[in-house]
């Protein structure tokens, strides 16, 4: 159990600094040098869980990469709508995607979905990464 929390713990620190780079990034896009970002700490088990999930899917399914991240790309868009709405319904959503066609409930944002699929692509050597940093304790 500890080691399944120390990977959730590594999932969701890893996101959270993922985060911070894509919305520094399009700061500077919108012309902010100075790159600043907003982050909370709610989203360390949004993070979290999704590595863990893609985790255990990868070691059920043994799919290839190119497969994994066609099949997680849609679990991931439904993970995060699922938890804007818990949040929405609880603490109130931290994250606001605009009134788009493309910003279901302006809880995702399908415009990102080249991003994520990126991302997903590059997990499994993430993952190794992980392993080898947990075995080295």
């Amino acid at each position: 159990m500890i080691k399944l929390l120390q990977r959730g713990f590594a999932y969701a620190c890893t996101g959270l600094l993922v985060e911070t780079f894509f919305t520094g990034f399009l700061q500077l896009l919108h012309g902010d040098l100075h790159l600043t970002t907003t982050s909370y700490l709610v989203m360390l088990p949004v993070y979290g869980t999704a590595g863990l999930f893609y985790d255990w899917l990868q070691q059920k399914t043994q799919w290839n990469q190119l497969k994994m991240a066609v099949a997680y790309l849609p679990l991931l868009y439904g993970q995060e709508f699922a938890w804007g709405l818990v949040f929405r319904w609880s603490i109130g959503c931290p994250w606001n995607y605009g009134n788009h066609w493309w910003t279901p409930m302006t809880l995702v944002n399908l415009a990102y979905a080249p991003l994520w699929f990126g991302l997903v692509y590059a997990f499994p050597p993430a993952r190794l990464l992980f392993r080898r940093w947990s075995a080295l304790r």
